[in-house]
């Protein structure tokens, strides 16, 4: 990127996800935020799409120039990450200014409505709340889901148990659904938030049982896709007890 302002980690540590939960939403501040870390909205759908907006090396994000666009980057670091299928936040730490830094993110949202028509969101510089939110309770389930775009697609398409949308709706306005990358590879899912843990873990058991289908369709096509391209004939196709698809090829 050509303004150096990406900071998108691929996965969120420990250390991350406190930082993210302690932090306040930019709208629940006064003017005075040297110091202080809060994070921001955006209207961007997914961390690759924050990659297309700062592609542009002419966009100045709200700022006379590059360098006083830089001398905000200076003032902190800037943490960019997704919330289970949810648009990207930005988490700000250091001395950014109030007002700059709603101009800086109102600009981003901007770029990315030209780019994709995506609906505008524009962060009211009026907005203050002074009532601090109180802390809430999270805890995380492991999983064995390694490919993070299958996760979220699924999240964000499948009902995952509920019998409709608004029952869905209601159970993630609990709160915070996160994905947390292990070292493993594997992913931790993150419920911050007012979550019946009962219900998390039915969530999670049909979020993982989508999720095999749709790695096995993956797998099933790039298989199919490399028969054709060798042009081997399929004889049989069995799908045994355990769902596991069967193919018998001939090759000569």
């Amino acid at each position: 990127m050509s303004l150096h302002l990406q900071s998108v980690p691929r996965s969120l540590g420990s250390s991350d996800l406190d930082k993210i939960d302690a932090a306040v939403d930019i709208t629940e501040l006064g003017d005075k935020v040297n110091g202080v870390s809060f994070k921001v909205k955006t209207n961007v759908d997914n961390l690759a799409g924050m990659d297309v907006v700062f592609d542009n090396p002419n966009n100045f994000f709200g700022f006379k120039n590059k360098q006083k666009l830089m001398e905000f980057r200076n003032k902190g670091e800037m943490l960019f990450y997704t919330q289970g299928g949810q648009k990207v936040e930005i988490l700000f730490t250091g001395n950014f200014p109030r007002e700059d830094t709603i101009n800086f993110v109102n600009a981003i949202c901007a770029e990315y409505t030209k780019i994709t028509g995506a609906p505008i969101l524009k962060i009211d510089s009026s907005e203050k709340i002074e009532e601090k939110k109180k802390e809430l309770p999270k805890f995380k389930i492991s999983t064995i889901m390694t490919n993070s775009y299958v996760i979220e697609s699924i999240m964000r398409s499948s009902f995952l148990g509920f019998a409709s949308q608004e029952d869905l709706m209601k159970f993630k306005g609990n709160g915070k659904i996160l994905l947390n990358k292990t070292t493993e590879g594997t992913y931790d899912i993150m419920f911050v938030g007012d979550f019946n843990r009962k219900e998390a873990k039915s969530y999670i058991q049909n979020l993982t049982d989508e999720y095999k289908e749709a790695i096995q369709e993956i797998t099933y096509n790039k298989v199919m896709d490399k028969i054709k391209k060798e042009k081997y004939v399929v004889e049989s196709e069995v799908v045994d007890n355990n769902n596991s698809i069967i193919l018998t090829l001939n090759i000569d």
